[in-house]
């Protein structure tokens, strides 16, 4: 039925509690969001292990009564997790569409990523921890992180934050009406692709701010390199498809794939490089076997003391260095093939340009027709609410891509521990 239930119960519902005040301690709104992905990414195992632990004690005599008293702080963990489920397997476990339609899966996406909030994330920690006692758990599993490490992650994610009083080019599919954010909406399939490598990159931005944290060896090291190993995994996958070649992302085909290699033949080639000779065929089956494993799940075959030892042995050094070959390589195809000009840009800020005076309207939420024109291939749409310009400066910066190189994390000095 599963090793070490109770134990792997414990410690997913722990990581909840770590990754939840993680969020709370970013300066951002949009860091919070990020970063609450991952008590949800957990909150699967969570309940998981709680329901195996349960069933254990059900099958044992002496255990029975308890069993029967913790049935109600389940049933309210699984009511309150299948609410914020689509989050957890559409923004967090993987970055998938939310719907076929272009138009409305951003609108979708949208709606999953401003329906995260602190209160719904408490309240969902709290039922875990609630079904963990009720079972008969003797830890106290929402116990404070080291204000240290809390001042620590603060300080650290202060790098990273969008200043509200600049204006930069966002081509994530999480703009939604943002005075300062020139949200650029790339078309089609290959378009939607774009943009869920453009939310992986961000994610991975705040984790690398956060490197020291995720090189601990506690809790809230556990917590933030299992999210680590998510992250890479669905980097890779996206820009490759699994290693598997008779399955595929599922809401369709990876970006070398969508890449039609007449419209930027180097651009192509380049990608065609990285498969073959940056992450070959093994290293994706080793990568998705470590994510399914002992992130994203905790396999059911090994025990805990495996789990963690996995994880601890886990170079965060080789994850960060995965991705970030993985952006290099990605952010030289964008300067060779007229589809990826926005690929992997990050938030490019713009000079001399004030926020809008209202809230903006990304392309998805535009009635003049917009909607299925969002599913036409080779196209980008800027938001509504900046002046007639915008459109220009934005084809600007994607026709001078060459000069806009992303800086490399192993060029960067390392963080002070």
């Amino acid at each position: 039925m599963g090793v070490d239930a109770e134990v792997k119960a414990k410690h997913a519902t722990r990581m909840m509690h770590v990754a939840a005040q993680l969020a709370v301690a970013a300066p951002s709104d949009r860091q919070q969001r990020m970063l609450a992905r991952y008590g949800l990414l957990h909150a699967d195992s969570a309940q998981r292990w709680l329901h195996v632990w349960h069933k254990q004690l059900e099958a044992s005599k002496p255990a029975m009564v308890m069993a029967a008293r913790a049935t109600p702080a389940l049933r309210r963990l699984r009511k309150r997790f299948a609410k914020q489920k689509a989050i957890r397997d559409k923004l967090a476990a993987k970055r998938q569409a939310v719907d076929r339609s272009r138009a409305a899966d951003l609108r979708g996406t949208v709606a999953l990523w401003r329906s995260m909030s602190a209160s719904d994330m408490d309240q969902l920690c709290e039922s875990a921890r609630a079904a963990y006692k009720a079972l008969g758990g003797a830890h106290e599993l929402d116990r404070p992180v080291d204000a240290t490490i809390i001042r620590h992650a603060r300080s650290a994610l202060r790098a990273t934050k969008l200043d509200p009083a600049a204006v930069y080019l966002d081509v994530t599919s999480y703009s939604a009406g943002e005075q300062n954010l020139v949200a650029v909406t790339p078309t089609g399939l290959l378009g939607g692709r774009v943009m869920q490598i453009n939310d992986v990159h961000d994610h991975l931005e705040e984790l690398y701010a956060l490197r020291c944290l995720v090189s601990r060896v506690d809790d809230v090291g556990l917590a933030l390199r299992a999210g680590l190993i998510v992250e890479v995994c669905s980097l890779v996958e996206l820009v490759l498809g699994p290693p598997d070649r008779t399955a595929s992302v599922r809401d369709g085909a990876p970006l070398i794939r969508l890449l039609d290699a007449r419209r930027g033949e180097d651009g192509a080639d380049v990608l065609a490089q990285y498969a073959s000779k940056v992450v070959p065929r093994q290293t994706r089956v080793n990568l998705r076997d470590l994510r399914g494993r002992v992130a994203a799940h905790l396999d059911s075959r090994l025990s805990f003391d495996e789990i963690q030892g996995v994880l601890l042995e886990v170079s965060v050094d080789d994850l960060f260095g995965l991705a970030d070959i993985t952006l290099d390589y990605l952010d030289v195809a964008a300067c060779q093939h007229v589809d990826l000009g926005l690929l992997a840009l990050g938030h490019r800020r713009l000079g001399a340009v004030e926020p809008a005076e209202r809230p903006t309207v990304p392309a998805a939420f535009q009635l003049d027709g917009s909607a299925g024109f969002l599913d036409s291939p080779s196209c980008a749409m800027v938001a509504g609410g900046f002046d007639s310009a915008m459109s220009a400066r934005v084809a600007g910066v994607v026709a001078g891509r060459s000069r806009y190189r992303r800086t490399r994390w192993s060029q960067m000095l390392p963080q002070a521990a």
